[in-house]
């Protein structure tokens, strides 16, 4: 039978901790070097090196430290949303949760625990009642209330959950039969996969691993062009602005030489020009809406692939190989995230004639 203990557990008890403070982490930003701190004890960290290149106070990695200070770098998203979790739990203890199953008869009595998978909160003899259920007895369980390391290790446990084999459920999924390309137990080895080719999920996977790193390069490349076309927008979006303000000066110095009753004609070329120029920051706006979209959904990808080539089970990982390949044949292609700057706010004056009056215009590309 597989063993459900982790090995490596204790490591992954350490995963919520500040390796500065030692304590559950308080608002976890990363390192450029990937390594992630409270941000109060990595602010305090950059003022004592007070130097402008500051030291990783884990890796000894240098890097410039944001003006703003640590709160500027970016966020871990996964242990925040285990953070969330150690909260929810406080809340739990403080707002005195019933148990759901009680519930069902009109009993009113104190939730001690909640399954993770039922999302069910119980009290005491029901979670015992629950656990003897055989259908349901793999099911995550996590007392409320208990902060600190039994939290962390109740998250853990949530992290660490085993690929159960569904014909024989106390074995763990961790061999791969190529006969039938199917993922398997050694019961089923020995069983109804006896004779056929199987390998171990740890060396199936060393392709899918690779597979993976090649999609985190192609997404932090992918990241690094949108940011370079983002910066591109801002300076569009600068040279529009001066570029109308200059139009606008223009304009109104040219009218102060021309007679008063010419207002009316130079008043509709303001309105012109500023109904351009609204069009063209409106497409920019869009356009800088869509590539920051493009970006946080790269973001994303990144992330979860980076935890899937981390953290991620053998099962897991082999059943995401087609959105894998799907997603870096689409990326690797060449992205489209220029911007029809091609729009010149430009103002033609208006002269004295032999004939009469030539009126001022805007005109526009």
């Amino acid at each position: 039978m597989a063993s459900k203990s982790d090995p490596n557990e204790a490591s992954y008890l350490n995963i919520l901790k500040c390796p500065i403070c030692f304590e559950v982490l308080a608002n976890p930003k990363v390192t450029p070097c990937m390594h992630t701190i409270c941000c109060g004890c990595l602010d305090n960290w950059i003022q004592e090196q007070g130097q402008s290149k500051c030291p990783c106070p884990i890796c000894n990695v240098e890097f410039d430290p944001p003006i703003d200070g640590a709160k500027s770098l970016k966020g871990n998203y996964i242990l925040n949303d285990m953070l969330d979790q150690i909260h929810r739990q406080e809340e739990d203890e403080i707002t005195g949760r019933l148990c759901d199953i009680c519930m069902l008869d009109d009993e009113r009595v104190c939730a001690t625990s909640k399954c993770i998978d039922c999302n069910q909160y119980t009290c005491r003899v029901c979670s015992r009642a629950h656990k003897n259920i055989k259908a349901v007895q793999d099911h995550s369980i996590i007392p409320i209330g208990k902060t600190g390391d039994k939290a962390i290790e109740s998250i853990t446990h949530m992290f660490n959950k085993m690929q159960i084999c569904s014909s024989h459920p106390d074995e763990e999924l961790n061999f791969y039969c190529r006969s039938c390309n199917d993922i398997v137990c050694s019961d089923c080895c020995r069983g109804t996969h006896s004779g056929h080719k199987y390998r171990k999920l740890s060396k199936v996977i060393k392709q899918d691993i690779q597979d993976i790193s090649s999609l985190i390069e192609i997404s932090l490349q992918r990241e690094e062009e949108i940011n370079d076309a983002l910066q591109d927008m801002t300076k569009f979006k600068e040279k529009l602005e001066e570029d109308a303000s200059d139009a606008i000066e223009r304009i109104t110095t040219n009218r102060k030489v021309q007679h008063s009753l010419i207002d009316k004609h130079y008043n509709e070329q303001i309105y012109k020009l500023r109904r351009i120029k609204f069009r063209a920051s409106n497409n920019a706006d869009a356009h800088i809406d869509d590539l920051q979209m493009e970006n946080g959904k790269t973001m994303s990808t990144r992330l979860h692939l980076m935890n899937q080539q981390q953290c991620g089970h053998p099962v897991e990982i082999i059943n995401m190989r087609e959105e894998v390949r799907d997603t870096t044949e689409e990326w690797s292609k060449p992205q489209e995230f220029e911007f029809d700057s091609r729009v010149e706010l430009e103002y033609i004056d208006g002269r004295v004639t032999p004939s009469g009056l030539e009126f001022g215009q805007v005109a526009s590309q």
